[in-house]
């Protein structure tokens, strides 16, 4: 295994450096979904501008699936490369506005527009990029311990949510101004360019030089739709819950611990870095265990774990004891890490090479938008109209019992 590795490092760190950086960029705008809702969205009513903001960070997501399309195209027709290039630096660009962007008070309704345009700007080449990273890496190793190899990238979104997370708590101090939460969006700007740099001295996937001379269908997802409609399920399923998964702990799950519970801030944040650091931990021993596993098998039981787990998980938030929210938060991270660690292995394998980049990026990316990035504001929604604290646990249970109805006659 490690030969295999040691062989690919270059590619596994640069492909790594990519998802580290989108979940960068996504956690950071859910961990400042406040002070971007002060500073960028009218602020008569707390709620409303909160929920302006979630809007927006929803909006991101109607653009995946489009972003999958473009660059599912630009991969399957003219490399994992270039696409990757492209990607990688089209998702600076909208960080970097975010960081100098003038605020409400200043330039008035421009500001949202501006904030919103970013966000959709981000999310197409988001669409590109979480999947093709994945399929770029694994068509580069083939067999040798994909679900491992997967595994890695899939960390590489906790490393970069834990970084943004750790920036985040720190800049929260009253050691920072008003306006430092400017600084973070800045950094991930720079990681862009860096990342680009990389990638553009990559040698090609060598399944894509294979077929690189093949006629190539000129609309891809009309053949996916045609051929291939089952897989097209099983991916969309798995965004789903993955995202749901993901985007609650990242994106939703300061604000359900702040405004809801009614924890301060920074120990959320802090909290949460910490169910990041066990998600961290535990990914790529899911890997390890799907490469030993029946693939089928192993998402089926996945899903199990998830609608057993989650009420277990929001009941111990609710308790305010910091050791079963603590237990909590762990627990949460350990069946994400069982959705993320295992995805990219099992995706790998649903559709053949000439149109591998658009099946699952398209397929995986309208589920993440559909039901997974609108989770932050649906939750808020849910709870504002019924006072439920418990309407996360159920979200999940569904979206798992989802998954698991889809994939049922999957892979063995």
């Amino acid at each position: 295994m490690f030969k295999s590795l040691k062989s690919y490092k270059k590619i596994i760190f640069i492909s790594f450096l990519g998802t580290s950086l989108e979940f960068y960029d996504f956690t950071l705008y859910g961990i400042f979904a406040s002070a971007i809702a002060t500073h960028f969205f009218p602020a008569e009513n707390e709620m409303l501008s909160l929920l302006a903001a979630f809007g927006a960070f929803a909006a991101g997501f109607v653009m995946r699936p489009l972003g999958g399309l473009l660059f599912g195209y630009i991969g399957d027709t003219y490399g994992r490369r270039k696409a990757l290039s492209l990607s990688i630096l089209l998702m600076g660009v909208p960080t970097l506005i975010t960081a100098l962007l003038p605020t409400y008070q200043t330039i008035g309704i421009l500001a949202p527009i501006v904030i919103v345009f970013s966000r959709l700007l981000q999310g197409l080449s988001t669409g590109g990029e979480f999947n093709g990273a994945a399929i770029f890496a694994l068509e580069h190793v083939k067999e040798n311990h994909p679900g491992f190899v997967g595994s890695l990238l899939a960390v590489a979104g906790g490393v970069g949510a834990i970084f943004a997370m750790l920036l985040g708590a720190l800049v929260s101090t009253n050691y920072f101004p008003d306006y430092g939460f400017r600084i973070p969006f800045l950094i991930g700007a720079a990681i862009s360019l860096l990342g680009f740099y990389l990638r553009r001295k990559l040698e090609e996937s060598p399944e894509f030089l294979k077929i690189k001379s093949e006629n190539h269908p000129k609309i891809p997802l009309m053949k996916i739709l045609k051929d291939y409609f089952p897989q097209f399920g099983s991916g969309f399923s798995i965004g789903a819950l993955d995202g749901a998964t993901a985007y609650l702990l990242v994106g939703f799950m300061n604000v359900y611990l702040s405004k809801f519970i009614g924890m301060d801030i920074s120990q959320a944040m802090l909290l949460n870095s910490f169910s990041l650091a066990v998600y961290i931990i535990f990914t790529p021993l899911m890997g390890i265990l799907f490469d030993k596993s029946q693939p089928g098998k192993f998402i089926r039981l996945m899903c199990l774990a998830v609608i057993i787990c989650a009420p277990i998980i929001f009941i111990g938030l609710q308790t305010q004891n910091m050791a079963l929210i603590l237990l909590s938060e762990g627990l949460f991270a350990l069946i994400f890490a069982a959705v993320s660690g295992s995805q990219h292995a099992y995706l790998q394998n649903l559709f053949p090479t000439r149109i591998r980049y658009t099946g699952i990026s398209f397929s995986f990316n309208l589920g993440t938008a559909i039901l997974g990035g609108t989770t932050p504001v649906l939750m808020t929604y849910l709870y504002d109209i019924t006072q439920n604290l418990m309407i996360p646990a159920y979200f999940l249970m569904a979206l798992a019992l989802m998954t698991l109805v889809l994939n049922f006659k999957g892979k063995k």
